[in-house]
């Protein structure tokens, strides 16, 4: 009986190519725009074949999408968390984001391109500033349930005036302190903190 050889299922993929790509990507969006971010750029920034490059996005959509998802910047867990420590912690995590790799200068360059390439600032604002005003809104919705801040706390522009301080600071060219996202939320937290007594939903 002839025995048939299946094919094996390749070789798998560098994920030390997958960062390359990704980290070239979004350079190249930061400093030239979408139109100039070509696939064959991104591979000869990387440091890899052109080829490499299309096995893994076959688009130069599919790649910039890609790349901008790592924007993100805050991680979803399993459930959302509550308490000053935790909104602390997601802000450090959306600054790293941004300062990491330009992250401003991204947004910025999919914006002036918005009616050329809408789906690519669409594609930003679904994978990196929905994820990231969502994950913030549902720890201080959690802190507002737990009693931690006021029943009648305002979550959502509480969220808003975090993410826009921290964008109007790099805008304005102000010097960011290491310790700026604790000195932000703890700023704001006073004033949303619940008075003693004070019960959530009351």
């Amino acid at each position: 009986m002839e025995v048939k050889h299946q094919r094996g299922p390749g070789r798998p993929r560098n994920p030390e190519s997958d960062a390359r790509i990704v980290e070239a990507c979004l350079g190249l969006l930061a400093e030239q725009g979408y139109d100039r971010c070509s696939m064959e750029a991104v591979a000869a920034r990387a440091g890899v074949t052109r080829a490499t490059v299309y096995r893994r996005h076959p688009t130069k959509a599919h790649m910039v999408t890609a790349a901008v998802s790592s924007l993100a910047g805050i991680e979803e867990g399993d459930g959302p968390e509550s308490g000053l420590a935790s909104v602390i912690g997601l802000m450090q995590q959306f600054r790293d984001s941004i300062e990491g790799c330009d992250g401003l200068s991204i947004a910025s360059s999919l914006y002036v391109q918005r009616e050329q390439h809408p789906e690519m600032l669409e594609e930003f604002r679904d994978r990196v500033v929905h994820p990231c005003r969502r994950r913030l809104m549902a720890a201080f919705e959690a802190a507002r349930e737990s009693g931690q801040v006021s029943p009648g706390a305002d979550v959502e522009l509480a969220t808003d005036a975090l993410i826009g301080g921290l964008l109007a600071r790099h805008l304005a060219g102000v010097e960011m302190p290491e310790d700026w996202a604790e000195q932000a939320v703890r700023g704001l937290w006073r004033g949303l903190a619940a008075e003693p007594g004070e019960a959530a939903g009351g």
